[in-house]
């Protein structure tokens, strides 16, 4: 799990920048630590749940922060097994005090929900509910349609 930088190019042949590739390569990265730990519980390799607890918390909370620190943002991570759950966070909570992001802080939603909110129009699309040529009105409470 060393830096990802040394393997990045400057700009990469699909036109992504060197940071984003960078990004991606963290992500996958935490994506394969899952796998593994997954596969090694089901073949019942995990005879000790608190070491597994350890094991996350030792290779997870080094992404976390590098991840936090390049691309300047939060992450929040959690993880369970029969032996408990480990929260692990990495980045700041407060902009201007600098505290840094808890396991247990509150994050609030805001904008993340907007690709949810995509994702269920495009399945209603999909189903034949509506129609991307719909107009909003016709889906909006006819209250707050007055507004």
């Amino acid at each position: 799990f060393g830096s990802s930088r040394a393997f990045v190019p400057a700009r990469t042949p699909a036109g992504f920048s060197a940071d984003a590739m960078a990004g991606l390569m963290l992500v996958g990265r935490l994506a394969a630590l899952l796998v593994a730990l997954a596969t090694v519980a089901s073949a019942g390799g995990a005879r000790d749940p608190p070491a597994t607890l350890d094991l996350v918390r030792q290779a997870v909370q080094p992404l976390l922060d590098e991840m936090a620190e390049k691309h300047n943002t939060s992450f929040s991570f959690g993880f369970t097994n029969a032996a408990g759950s480990v929260g692990l966070a990495g980045g700041i909570n407060d902009g201007w005090t600098g505290r840094p992001l808890m396991p247990e802080s509150l994050i609030p939603l805001g904008s993340v929900t907007k690709p949810w909110t995509a994702v269920a129009i495009m399945q209603a699309v999909e189903t034949g509910k509506l129609s991307l040529e719909d107009s909003a009105a016709q889906w909006i409470d006819p209250i707050i349609a007055r507004l």
